[in-house]
């Protein structure tokens, strides 16, 4: 996952011509222009463009870098340099650099710098206006639709997303980012055979980049393929040792597999080819995924608790913030409520007190709404959550932020359970993202609550079932979920 108006295409041209600046637009307005006043610049932007759409981020980086040096006023360089960042303070110094030059880059690229600036501050409708606008003035771009297609695909709406690949590969059949997406669209709709179809054609398009063979592999861990996924994703590792999500997902299949030390050894093995910030951070994360799935949550919050001091030590206050709500989701399966409650206000004073932009601040103070009254509602204190819930659900309403809403509705879900109106918390349950196993499990105890035994039995099984890569939350669920399927198996055959 408004109007904008803007000058005519021919007047920006005209405009650029005056003061100096190249666009590398060809004669027709089918495509979007790419300003800058190097050619120099634009070959480095050009590769790394395509690295970047190859999942190649780190590699991308160094590309975008050239051209910035070479034209520092390369806005669309500055943009997707931000995207590549490993950090949270990097992505907002390159982003504010492409931001403080959108009034010298065509339409085209205005409207995404605009579109990336509202998906900074949750502005999902401006984001999805901005998108459609670009489609239409740019319509034979593949990237202008592949834009508005990852917009959908994030706001979990598959089904237009696909629309939108498929436009794609229309107008551009080699272009291989599209048969990816596609496949995890198809992915998502548990339509495996069309997932399949759009990852061999993905391989063969780019047969020496390292990513479809991952994205390949990801599809044979969702389907239980455990071993098939892991050779597939060393098939990934054989063309770039340093491909970091191949190391998560081999690491995944161990833990599902049972072999949890085998897990921790792929992801130690990750840190000895490619030390850096962002890649310690994501093994921290994983690491605890695996301790938690091996049902050692000390040695969870241990792990988090040490990278969370790490990520405030370096100033990362996204990032530490993010650590903290992990922390207090372990709390919370532990039953520790009100230190769950101290771990997530703590993280959201540090980001109230940071230098972080205000619109940043206010969706934490948003998100904080939805914490304490989950806090309250756990601890069985509904006068005091229902109030907040409900301020939450508008502020979540009137931004349009569909993250927001889906949240809003595990709440409501949550306080409804607790006063034991089942049949509403199944309707509030029933409007989350059902591919993720708390979603699902949460669903099945309602249907469970409210007598219907057969409906809890089978959320149950897909809670157990989701696969999930790298998740927290399945690491916390899915074995709750199998002792509850197998429960009612025996409860429903006897």
């Amino acid at each position: 996952m408004k109007i904008i108006r803007h000058l005519t295409l021919t007047r920006i041209i005209a405009l650029l011509v005056i003061i100096g600046i190249i666009s590398s637009c060809s004669n027709s307005a089918n495509k979007i222009p790419i300003t800058t006043s190097s050619s120099r610049a634009k070959q480095n932007y050009l590769i790394g463009r395509e690295l970047m759409e190859k999942l190649r981020n780190s590699d991308s980086r160094k590309y975008f870098a050239k051209a910035v040096a070479d034209d520092p006023d390369f806005a669309m360089a500055h943009l997707l340099m931000a995207y590549g960042q490993g950090s949270q303070k990097a992505f907002m110094n390159s982003f504010n650099k492409a931001l403080g030059l959108i009034d010298n880059v065509s339409p085209g690229e205005k409207i995404f710098i605009l579109a990336a600036d509202a998906g900074i501050k949750g502005d999902s409708p401006k984001q999805q206006e901005l998108y459609q606008e670009l489609t239409e003035i740019y319509p034979g771009d593949e990237r202008a639709h592949q834009a508005l297609a990852n917009f959908f695909f994030g706001q979990h709406d598959y089904e237009k997303a696909l629309e939108k690949y498929y436009t794609i590969i229309e107008i551009a059949p080699e272009f291989s980012a599209a048969y990816n997406q596609m496949g995890y669209c198809f992915r998502a709709l548990e339509k495996y055979d069309s997932a399949e179809v759009a990852f061999d054609k993905y391989i063969q398009l780019i047969p020496n980049e390292p990513n479809p063979y991952d994205s390949y592999a990801e599809l044979l861990l969702k389907r239980g393929k455990y071993q098939k996924s892991i050779e597939m994703y060393r098939e990934a590792l054989k063309i770039d040792l340093e491909f970091s999500p191949s190391h998560i997902g081999i690491a995944t299949n161990y833990n599902l597999m049972g072999e949890h030390k085998k897990a921790r050894e792929q992801l130690e093995s990750l840190l000895e080819v490619l030390d850096e910030p962002l890649i310690a951070r994501i093994a921290s994360g994983a690491r605890a995924v695996s301790y938690a799935d091996e049902g050692f949550l000390d040695s969870a919050l241990a792990e988090l608790e040490k990278r969370y001091e790490i990520e405030l030590d370096r100033n990362e206050i996204l990032s530490a913030a993010e650590f903290r709500q992990l922390i207090a989701r372990i709390h919370i399966e532990k039953g520790n409520f009100d230190k769950a409650g101290e771990s997530y206000d703590f993280g959201s004073k540090i980001v109230e007190q940071s230098d972080l932009p205000d619109e940043l601040k206010e969706n934490s103070r948003t998100y904080g709404l939805y914490f304490t009254a989950l806090i309250y509602t756990l601890n069985d204190d509904l006068k005091s959550a229902e109030p907040l819930a409900e301020q939450f659900r508008e502020k979540a309403e009137i931004k349009g932020n569909q993250q927001q809403i889906r949240v809003s509705h595990l709440l409501n879900g949550i306080i409804f359970m607790k006063k034991d109106q089942f049949d509403k918390a199944i309707s509030e349950f029933s409007q989350l993202d059902l591919g993720d196993s708390n979603s699902l499990f949460r669903l099945a105890n309602a249907y469970e609550a409210s007598g219907d035994l057969s409906k809890a039995l089978e959320n149950y099984k897909k809670a157990a079932n989701t696969n999930s890569l790298n998740s927290l939350n399945y690491a916390l669920t899915r074995h709750k979920a199998k002792a509850k399927a197998e429960e009612l198996s025996k409860k429903l055959s006897s």
